[in-house]
């Protein structure tokens, strides 16, 4: 995909956060379904409080670490997007 900003800054957004599933296969389930959004098209992001944040391309997603927590298995992980337009 070519991104022409048109004189236009486009910003970069990370949200960084915690994925839990109780079983490898769901987890994997999880952060294919999160990943299927690096497609090129935009999207909005709507966080825990309610902020809207629009146009946002996703760029990549990245596992930092993964472990056993409770009953399941946990991943942190960041998300990269680039703001399109504010």
């Amino acid at each position: 995909m070519l991104s022409i900003d048109l004189g236009r800054k486009a910003r970069k957004v990370r949200q960084t956060g915690t994925l839990r599933a109780p079983s490898a296969g769901a987890l994997r389930l999880r952060i294919d379904t999160i990943a299927g959004f690096i497609d090129g098209d935009t999207h909005t992001l709507v966080t825990s409080d309610g902020q809207r944040h629009a146009n946002l391309r996703m760029d990549s997603f990245k596992e930092l670490g993964k472990s056993s927590g409770g009953p399941g298995l946990v991943v942190e992980y960041e998300i990269v997007y680039t703001q399109l337009e504010a």
